[in-house]
């Protein structure tokens, strides 16, 4: 059997055995989420408008029937969820929405919030590293309570030394803090810790004493997380979460099938993201979170834009807890061309990131001359000179996806570009197509 990942934890917080975990984990959400739903609408003044009427729901059908929280609800008004006093709360996380004039959206974190976001790092760090070992934490750090700080936190639990050094702007600098520190664990984003691999890797220099990867804050592709492995030598974890989740969501385990989540701390749902109903398991939707017993800034059905499903088997680990799906896509990120065809950057990623020698790229779309619109591509990598664009086009034109829309002239492929990849033109929040975002 595979190493049990989330089995203990979830079942020692439920205080239930693994043969009884679903169904105490099934009364220990309802009594959370009546308790999210009495804090937010006595203390938060847009759930007071927003759940007007609604009360202690008896089953989860009842809870399907309260309206989302949108994005649009938070930004601007962020301060109307609050349901603390500001003197409780410790940590404020603003995000901007790269591209658009819209308003900021500010996340409140009370101490006790960010506990049960520390704790949950710690239960799974301690099954990647050991006491006296050091990680390092490729991720912003130098705020109090940002992702990399509370990851350190979480380390430091454990007897672990954690590193964090902030994002990678230098390859040398980087690797100068491996061979330094030796750290058996390496937390980062998904395409920096990719080129960080290819770059080590063509320099040949063996780091056998890495021995888990863990990629975060953007989705990741098989073909990514594959060329990570290969590079370093090791497992390679994809984590879920997001600044709306308290930064950690879910992570999958030695068995790499899906993501385990934090269903004590969390309660998550799959809709239709056009009708807003439920979805059975095993169906791709729209991911909306509610989070459980959070004091500052609780969260009710919170549509998160990103599309997933739950997984009906079994996990081999032998959890008893049900699994999510890797992230296919976001949907501010599928555009539909005029042929009906969908495009997404998530299909891109799985094609282009297959190519040997590609550790980055740039996309696109915009108005086209002879088709309604026009992908440009700009290719990076560590040497320009591997990669011709003409052999890129050739893969775009035969890609099953691709070929209904260029036949069709619903689009058509611009120019593509190569260039030598940098660290510092990385972007930093979660990739995306350029142009009509």
């Amino acid at each position: 059997m595979i190493s049990p990942f989330f089995l203990d934890w979830q079942c020692e917080r439920l205080g239930s055995s693994p043969q009884k975990a679903l169904e105490k984990l099934a009364a220990f959400q309802l009594t959370a989420l009546n308790k999210t739903l009495a804090h937010a609408k006595l203390n938060s003044r847009f759930y007071k408008n927003h759940l007007k009427g609604v009360k202690d729901i008896p089953n989860f059908d009842a809870f399907e029937q309260i309206p989302f929280t949108l994005d649009q609800d938070i930004r601007g008004k962020s301060s109307w969820f609050l349901a603390v006093s500001q003197d409780e709360i410790s940590r404020i996380v603003t995000l901007e929405t790269s591209g658009t004039t819209a308003p900021p959206k500010r996340l409140f974190f009370t101490d006790s919030d960010l506990e049960v976001t520390i704790d949950f790092f710690s239960r799974v760090l301690s099954h990647l590293t050991c006491p006296g070992e050091r990680g390092l934490i490729l991720l912003p750090g130098n705020t109090p309570a940002s992702a990399g700080d509370l990851l350190k936190t979480a380390l430091a639990r454990i007897k672990v030394v954690g590193i964090v050094p902030g994002i990678i702007h230098d390859f040398d600098e980087t690797l100068d803090l491996l061979f330094t520190h030796t750290p058996t664990l390496v937390i980062g984003l998904p395409v920096q810790v990719l080129g960080l691999g290819e770059l080590i890797h063509q320099g040949h220099h063996p780091l056998n004493f890495v021995r888990h990867i863990i990629l975060t804050s953007d989705s990741v592709v098989p073909a990514v997380k594959q060329r990570v492995e290969k590079s370093f030598d090791c497992p390679v974890f994809d984590h879920y979460g997001m600044t709306e989740t308290g930064f950690g969501g879910g992570i999958d385990c030695f068995a790499h099938g899906g993501y385990h989540l934090r269903e004590t701390d969390l309660y998550f749902e799959i809709i239709d993201p056009d009708t807003g109903r439920t979805l059975p398991d095993g169906r791709w939707g729209e991911i909306v979170v509610t989070t459980l017993n959070r004091r500052g800034m609780p969260l009710i059905r919170y549509r998160t834009g990103d599309i997933s499903r739950f997984i009906n088997e079994p996990c081999p680990c032998g959890s008893p807890f049900r699994r999510m799906d890797y992230i296919h896509c976001r949907l501010s990120h599928i555009f539909v061309l005029p042929n009906g065809k969908h495009l997404c950057l998530s299909d891109l990623d799985e094609l282009l990131f297959k190519i040997p020698g590609v550790m980055d790229f740039d996309v696109s779309l915009g108005p086209g001359l002879g088709a309604a619109f026009k992908l440009e591509i700009l290719i990076k990598t560590h040497d320009k000179e591997i990669i011709r664009p003409g052999e890129i086009e050739a893969v775009l034109s035969r890609t099953p996806f691709l070929r209904p829309s260029l036949d069709s002239g619903a689009l058509e492929i611009g120019s593509i570009q190569t260039a030598v990849f940098e660290f510092k033109d990385t972007y930093q929040g979660k990739r995306r197509i350029m142009g009509l975002c």
